[in-house]
């Protein structure tokens, strides 16, 4: 993996529009296709591809070192959460292809670097995607042919996963689902006539009850998109980034919390998958350049990249 930090705080405060002298960035990989990204304290997880076999690796950076997991390639890069399990090991949990119709679950140990299938996790004819693990707790999107649900479970468990939410049919569907020890986090996509939005929901774990924090919608001229959310470590607050390509405005990085509600700052019309790191690195954004909304294998076109953007400073809306 190359890996630099030779963009100038000049050069990247005017490439993300991030406010405050403090804000100072930099860029921990860059890649020829789009990745995902996520964190926890003193590990970052993400995928990176590789050209000699046309797929993606799960890499794992610590103090600066990185190391390919012991995980099979992914022709996709990988939905990858990193938490842990009931007993306070450090997990990972993805989804992979397993026939022509079916994605089932995996949980990556870091202690043994070796995966388990989560095979009770999986019912046939179906994709569960999108996991999110915390304290062996996992919660996942299950999609069929009748719509998609957002489930929970225990990955150290046999039992049945149960459902939280569901969007039938042609509603639309759920997605990056996020966990935390009292919430969960999770986006949804729908349509009203020509307007096509995505919704970001906070759901209370111990009364179900179920909130909608942030709503983008597309304009004529102007695509907008919410990114996977991330709960901080403590689970107090909540990150994502909202993106408006086309109108030049609309892009902000969001903190949510129950206590203060949805704060912002200044974001990039580029993110395309975010991760809150925390610390000096603050959040962590894969952007990409690309004028289509993927990375081209154009090089001129600009590679797409992961950045810390440093602390940030937030504004209550």
């Amino acid at each position: 993996m190359r890996s630099r930090t030779i963009i100038t705080a000049l050069t990247t405060a005017a490439t993300l529009g991030l406010a405050g002298p403090a804000a100072a960035q930099t860029v921990l990989s860059e890649q020829s296709r789009p990745f995902s990204v996520d964190a926890t304290p003193g590990v970052i997880v993400f995928s990176q591809y590789q050209a000699d076999i046309d797929a993606y690796r799960l890499v794992a950076r610590e103090d600066g070192e990185e190391r390919t997991l012991n995980v099979e390639p992914s022709p996709e890069p990988f939905d990858v959460d990193v938490g842990t399990s009931s007993t306070g090991r450090l997990v990972a949990v993805y989804s992979r292809s397993v026939s022509d119709e079916e994605v089932d679950l995996f949980r990556y140990s870091f202690a043994s670097d070796s995966e388990t299938h989560l095979t009770s996790l999986s019912i046939e004819d179906a994709v569960e995607r999108d996991p999110s693990v915390h304290r062996g707790q996992i919660a996942f999107v299950r999609a069929t042919r009748e719509g998609s649900r957002l489930m929970i479970a225990n990955t150290g468990a046999n039992g049945a996963p149960r459902t939280l939410v569901t969007r039938r049919g042609s509603v639309g569907p759920i997605r990056d689902p996020d966990l935390s020890s009292l919430r969960v986090a999770y986006t949804t996509v729908g349509q009203d006539g020509d307007r096509r939005f995505q919704a970001m929901h906070v759901r209370n774990l111990r009364d179900g009850k179920d909130r909608t924090v942030k709503v983008v919608a597309n304009g004529q001229l102007s695509f907008a998109a919410l990114t996977g959310a991330s709960f901080s470590h403590t689970g107090r607050a909540l990150y994502f980034a909202s993106t408006a390509v086309g109108s030049g405005t609309g892009n902000r990085y969001l903190r949510w919390s129950a206590t203060q509600g949805l704060s912002e700052t200044r974001g990039t019309s580029q993110a395309i998958d975010t991760a809150w790191s925390g610390g000096s690195l603050g959040l962590l954004v894969v952007r990409n350049p690309g004028p289509d909304g993927t990375c081209s294998r154009d090089s001129t076109k600009g590679t797409c990249d992961l950045i810390a953007t440093g602390p940030l400073r937030f504004t209550r809306r």
